[in-house]
């Protein structure tokens, strides 16, 4: 038996269903219906001690836009996993990409309470050769190729915003056969010193790579509130200062970010 919310902008509402409308072999594009799965559809069920606790589908068709439409995408309506819109308004239980063979990132909500929880990756098989999948975990720094039935473990923490929400998580899609570059930071890549920083925190980005581009960057305290924001010029050379003279003592996070890659670096003060 299949179940399934449906979410109505008016008061008292009544949604009719009629036998005309089941579908047997007759798959339309509008139906999520069919065995093997849906084409170009990765399927994310989320687990809390190892228990089924909420699932997700983000999937790619011609037509769909990275924002919501009534179409392609189905709303959120259990507030624990979903995938934010571009446009940061809607999140989404079922989420429609634009079919592309450009790389693409998802935003991942997961609005959990303490615990440990994973993630199972499934139906990669269903998307056409050459296309790769990953999960980037922002807090531990952690960028992971995915392949079809893979688990993810996380721990959660409700003191630290940076364990949950929309902080932590994002897909990214691409594909080798366009011989797109997709450069993930290693630990080393990029460097913050002196930690723990009494007033100039300096960045070093080692990576060659990484050196000929440019990144916008965040500074966030332990609340999750954007201190201060900027770019990064670095193709002239590949250190950056950042003044935290001004600052009270505490724990916070440097966030870095351009079209290719993103990492997020905590330190003390």
């Amino acid at each position: 038996m299949a179940k399934f919310f449906v979410k109505a902008n008016a008061t008292s509402p009544i949604i009719h269903i009629k036998e005309t409308h089941k579908v047997s072999n007759n798959v339309g594009s509008s139906f999520f219906k069919g065995n093997p799965a849906k084409a170009n559809c990765l399927h994310v069920r989320l687990n809390k001690n190892d228990t089924a606790f909420d699932d997700a589908s983000v999937y790619m068709e011609s037509g769909a836009t990275p924002n919501f439409d009534t179409k392609f995408d189905a709303y959120d309506l259990t507030d624990a996993l979903g995938f934010l819109t571009s446009d940061g308004l809607n999140t989404l239980s079922i989420s429609g990409l634009p079919l592309s063979t450009d790389p693409q990132k998802v935003m991942v909500s997961a609005k959990l309470n303490s615990g440990n929880y994973s993630f199972t990756f499934e139906d990669l098989n269903s998307f056409a050769t050459g296309t790769e999948v990953y999960l980037t975990d922002k807090y531990l720094n952690k960028n992971i190729k995915l392949n079809n039935k893979d688990s993810y473990a996380f721990n959660v923490n409700e003191n630290n915003p940076f364990s949950f929400g929309i902080n932590r998580f994002e897909l990214l899609f691409t594909n080798s056969v366009t011989g797109v570059e997709t450069v993930f930071t290693n630990e080393n890549d990029i460097v913050i010193f002196p930690n723990p920083v009494s007033d100039l925190l300096h960045v070093k980005f080692n990576n060659p790579s990484l050196q000929s581009s440019g990144f916008s960057y965040a500074l966030i305290s332990q609340l999750g509130q954007e201190l201060e924001m900027g770019s990064i010029s670095i193709e002239k050379g590949n250190t950056f200062s950042l003044d935290m003279s001004e600052h009270a003592n505490g724990i916070y996070f440097i966030s870095f970010k351009n079209e290719k890659t993103s990492r997020t670096i905590r330190f003390v003060k």
